[in-house]
């Protein structure tokens, strides 16, 4: 949505371009990672979740968390991170 929120440990932001701004941000300080989801999305009326690990390329995961977004007219209107432990 427009008005889209993303709640993360660093706090919270809103919008597009905010949220553009932030997952740059974050992908620029460890490129060589990629995101690999961990079981099956789950989708409950207006809410979902996906359990994930990033790491490097090919390795282990360095860190894991879970995503969990609410739905408005079909687009994200909510997300909220939360990490089992913060990357090294």
């Amino acid at each position: 949505t427009e008005d889209c929120v993303l709640y993360v440990p660093p706090g919270t932001f809103t919008g597009h371009e905010a949220l553009d701004k932030f997952a740059g941000d974050l992908r620029a300080t460890h490129p060589h990672f990629a995101y690999t989801p961990v079981g099956e999305p789950q989708a409950l009326h207006n809410a979902g979740r996906l359990a994930w690990g990033s790491g490097p390329r090919g390795e282990a995961s360095d860190y894991t968390g879970l995503d969990v977004i609410i739905v408005r007219d079909g687009k994200i209107a909510a997300l909220y991170v939360f990490l089992d432990s913060m990357p090294s």
